[in-house]
């Protein structure tokens, strides 16, 4: 299990992990990585980061791998993490006021006090939004950009009204119910046969979400803005990795984005769903690794 530390900003605190820290000191890269909606940190490291779990030998984390050769960041976003919650209750709030700009802020805060000059962004779902979110107001500090299960669509009227509704149903008590669901939409029944451990690490990990945060992150995300022409006109190297079997990010959606080489590179992961980490850790990590080569 990977300890975690806490970092201090001026508005908010949170929670962050580094690996490969030799690494660095060497002049390897550092690969900063940002989850997803009700997500934390450890979901990159997945059942390795239980401490009551038996894993095998030869199942290997995203982060054990890409360890061996970078310098790794794993930080909470906003509000994801029981320790640090948001100083305004849901309850008592209209809202709450963080926007994916802010989270992407208070991401280059903890890579400036870790005095990082640059690095290559990972986000997953939500986290790829927080990422578009860097490329466009810290440009200085990226090498690249690799949206994982990610979009750079602003939500419909449709997914907006979506949002309000879920996020009435956190207000009101219902934020395991809703949790529970989203659970269903990242691994599908038929891609939970045969993950059951991994089924387990992220069925916990999305319950222990505080609301405050589970609100924070589907105002942001309702709230956010088109990044097309961003990731368009990006002047540095991007990927976009999807799965196969990705009930929340459309191929279909995403297919003209790729047709006019928006993206430096792309691929679709085969038997994957909304949990790449977890569901193809060592495919993901070789994905990310060849990507890395175009960011020198």
């Amino acid at each position: 299990m990977i300890p975690l530390q806490t970092f201090h900003s001026p508005r908010f605190g949170t929670e962050f992990y580094e690996c490969g820290a030799e690494n660095r000191a060497r002049g390897a890269m550092t690969i900063v990585l940002l989850h997803g909606l009700f997500e934390n940190c450890t979901v990159w490291n997945g059942v390795q980061s239980m401490t009551n779990t038996r894993v095998s030998s030869n199942s290997t984390s995203m982060v054990e791998i890409l360890a061996k050769d970078f310098h790794l960041v794993a930080c909470n976003l906003i509000g994801h993490t029981a320790s640090q919650p948001l100083p305004n209750s849901p309850s008592n709030e209209a809202h709450s006021g963080v926007t994916l700009r802010m989270m992407a802020e208070e991401v280059i805060a903890l890579v400036e006090q870790l005095q990082i000059e640059k690095a290559v962004f990972i986000g997953h779902s939500m986290g790829g939004a927080v990422a578009m979110q860097i490329l466009h107001h810290f440009p200085e500090k990226v090498q690249g950009i690799c949206l994982f299960q990610a979009t750079p669509f602003a939500d419909a009227p449709s997914a907006q009204e979506a949002r309000n509704a879920t996020i009435a149903r956190i207000r009101s008590g219902e934020g395991a119910e809703v949790a529970a669901a989203l659970l269903s939409k990242i691994l599908p029944e038929s891609s939970q046969r045969g993950r059951e451990k991994e089924t387990a690490f992220l069925r916990a990990m999305l319950a222990e979400c505080p609301p405050s945060g589970m609100i924070a992150g589907h105002e942001a995300m309702r709230d956010r803005e088109d990044t097309q022409e961003i990731l368009k006109n990006a002047p540095c190297p991007m990927f976009i990795l999807l799965g196969k079997n990705d009930t929340i990010i459309s191929i279909e959606a995403m297919l003209p984005l790729l047709n006019r080489a928006a993206a430096t590179q792309w691929c679709v992961l085969e038997n994957v769903a909304h949990a790449g980490m977890l569901e193809a850790p060592q495919e993901c990590a070789a994905q990310i690794q060849a990507f890395t080569h175009l960011c020198r």
